[in-house]
């Protein structure tokens, strides 16, 4: 994606929603999700969310950022129903259908400031359930689009746009 971000390990203590019981990721699949060091993703947020100490968090940011903007001016969909019915893919289906993304275009998941994580937009849709545990704002963006998916604790996730560039 970027040769200067950096990674760390995936590791079972701290990213166990990767490891999560009744809802593992195949073993095969573990090595395409790679958590962002920590000064890599605060520095990907404060060049592309927001460079304010007090905007760390997505729930903290500016209501004139663009990230407060996705839910009063995006489309959005029941995420948490799915969430919590594994067969039904109705979410999938509309992330497809709303992000045009090939298979292995690279994806950030981010949580907040520091915690950031990278893989393919294959992977993000068919495990999202499994980025999704914290429900406070995380969001799914790429740094060459302007597409942005962001879920509320509402229930709601929303898609919108972002300036890029």
């Amino acid at each position: 994606m970027n040769s200067a971000l950096e990674y760390r390990d995936l590791d079972p203590n701290k990213d166990w929603e990767f490891f999560h019981k009744g809802d593992e990721i195949p073993a095969g699949t573990l090595p395409e999700i790679r958590p962002l060091a920590e000064n890599s993703a605060i520095a990907l947020w404060n060049a592309h969310v927001c460079s304010l100490p007090s905007g760390r968090h997505p729930m903290l940011v500016s209501d004139d950022s663009w990230l407060a903007a996705l839910v009063s001016a995006g489309d959005s969909i029941d995420w948490l129903s799915e969430w919590t019915t594994p067969q039904v893919d109705a979410f999938t289906q509309w992330l497809r259908s709303k992000l045009q993304w090939a298979a292995d275009d690279r994806v950030i998941f981010t949580h907040d400031r520091s915690c950031s994580v990278e893989t393919s937009w294959l992977v993000f849709h068919t495990h999202w359930r499994n980025f999704v545990f914290d429900d406070e704002g995380p969001f799914l963006w790429r740094l060459d689009r302007p597409e942005v998916v962001q879920f509320m604790p509402n229930g709601r996730a929303y898609i919108g746009v972002r300036k890029v560039g």
